[in-house]
């Protein structure tokens, strides 16, 4: 159950790919949709006889009804919620807190291809230290009859970070029925089976593939195959807040598949 499942929404259309997507995986793993809307306030000089509490009702009333349509579109009963803030990323944080989210979903970037996962500005912004883990849906998501997920990638090097992420890995397969196999990547061919060595006890009896190249080029390449490619944060980062590495901002802003970046537990 992951109680309250945050969705990030603007006038993208790829916010309505988050929105489905976030809808299957609450009706998979139970948990009540908020929509959040943040939209910009900066108000210009006024003409006229329009007064300041006038211009922050329009922008208020055209937030809500944009969510509100949203939501009743492709997620009715969700709850939405609307904010005045010209940082979304910002905005989002703070009602994942205050909600106690369990997961936030967003939308790609519009520039990605269908089928690919690439955070762009404001995904990005909400991924960096965001308190609850964070999924990117891939584009396409919301005209495609169903996200079936069949094939999940864990980026695997036997870390606590790693291992913390492999354990949700694991709930979103219990969910969906979707097999999981671990990605590590070494720097030569000599080296494979020194790391699934390393692995092997944490891996539990997994799939272990050792992928050779940069770690944040082969998880590139290999999410083509994937549906869902989950990463750890980095290692040095505060508990329970995401924090990006140079290999998963790589991966985040390339993917082939549907994205799920974990904090760090504690």
């Amino acid at each position: 159950m992951l109680a309250t499942i945050v969705v990030g929404v603007d006038h993208n259309p790829e916010s309505r790919d988050a929105v489905a997507l976030a809808r299957q995986v609450a009706d998979a793993a139970g948990g009540s949709l908020l929509l959040v809307h943040a939209y910009p306030y900066e108000l210009l000089p006024l003409e006229g006889t329009v007064t300041e509490i006038e211009v922050i009702e329009d922008l208020r009333d055209d937030a809500a009804a944009f969510a509100a349509g949203l939501r009743d579109e492709l997620a009715p009963g969700a709850a939405t919620r609307v904010i005045p803030d010209t940082s979304p990323g910002r905005a989002l944080h703070d009602v994942c807190e205050e909600a106690e989210a369990g997961l936030l979903v967003l939308g790609s970037h519009r520039r990605s291809a269908d089928g690919r996962a690439a955070a762009g500005g404001t995904a990005k912004a909400a991924l960096h230290h965001a308190p609850c883990p964070v999924l990117v849906a891939p584009r396409g998501v919301a005209s495609a009859e169903r996200f079936s997920v069949t094939t999940i990638g864990v980026g695997f090097d036997g870390s606590p970070e790693a291992v913390h992420a492999l354990g949700l890995a694991r709930e979103a397969a219990q969910a969906t029925g979707g097999e999981i196999v671990l990605l590590t990547a070494v720097a030569k061919a000599t080296d494979a089976q020194a790391a699934r060595d390393r692995v092997a006890e944490a891996a539990d009896g997994l799939p272990v593939e050792v992928l050779e190249g940069k770690a944040a080029d082969v998880l590139v390449a290999r999410s083509e195959r994937l549906d869902l490619l989950v990463l750890g944060s980095r290692g040095w980062g505060p508990l329970r807040r995401l924090l990006l590495g140079s290999t998963s901002e790589r991966v985040v802003r390339d993917a082939g598949c549907a994205i799920l970046v974990v904090p760090r537990g504690g």
